[in-house]
């Protein structure tokens, strides 16, 4: 398991200030809000998978994996695609995936190395 699977080679090595591959597990800095590592969790998943809209129990999984709770989940899950003017995430069913708006945040933290 490597940050190449998840990221774009120009991204992997900002992601190493906020993931960690340890052996077979996936580590995602306390640094970074529940909606962030939310956000960066479907957004890796997406590009391991190649496919934009994934499974709400996958998500769940590597957020989990990542070090937080179910009800840091369960809170950014709802942040994320209800209560802003312009959701970052897309729910879908069982199924989300990540907006514009979404995206760009994951883009930004990724290419200007901003944390919280």
């Amino acid at each position: 398991m490597e940050l190449e699977e998840y990221f774009s080679p120009e991204e992997a090595e900002s992601a190493k200030k906020y993931v960690e591959v340890f052996h077979d597990t996936i580590l995602i800095n306390n640094e970074l809000s529940s909606t962030k590592t939310l956000l960066l969790c479907v957004y890796m998943l997406s590009n391991s998978k190649k496919i934009s809209s994934l499974k709400i129990s996958d998500v769940k999984s590597l957020f989990l994996q990542a070090g937080r709770s179910e009800i840091e989940f369960s809170k950014a899950l709802y942040e994320v695609t209800a209560r802003h003017k312009e959701p970052e995430l897309k729910r879908l069913g069982e199924t989300v995936k990540l907006t514009y708006a979404g995206v760009k945040i994951i883009k930004n933290l990724l290419h200007n190395n901003k944390r919280d």
